[in-house]
């Protein structure tokens, strides 16, 4: 069964918030994962994979980020309550850091 690409899991609002809430948690975390990791800059992909572990998006992008919905706190707060919210959250994710394919601190 395909997906229709066109359909929005989100509201244009808090697609939004969920990208600025992964800036920000890369923002918070970046530093110091590049330089325990000895490397200077992080492929796009990988920065995805950090942002969205061990809830760092909900310790680290939610508290750096000011005004966030009730909405967004939730959808971030349960994405690991299942593999479509999973996949939701990291297709905004991955949009939030498709800019560049590096991306260093």
């Amino acid at each position: 069964m395909k997906t229709n690409p066109k359909k929005r899991a989100f509201s244009e609002g808090v697609d939004k918030e969920i990208q600025a809430v992964a800036h920000a948690t890369w923002q918070a975390i970046g530093g110091e994962i590049l330089e325990c990791s000895g490397q200077d800059s992080m492929s796009s992909k990988d920065v995805v994979d950090i942002v969205m572990d061990a809830g760092y998006m909900e310790k680290h992008g939610i508290r750096g980020y000011m005004k966030v919905s009730d909405e967004t706190k939730r959808i971030i707060h349960d994405m690991y309550s299942s593999q479509k919210m999973i996949e939701a959250v990291q297709r905004e994710v991955k949009k939030a850091f498709s800019k560049f394919k590096r991306y260093g601190y």
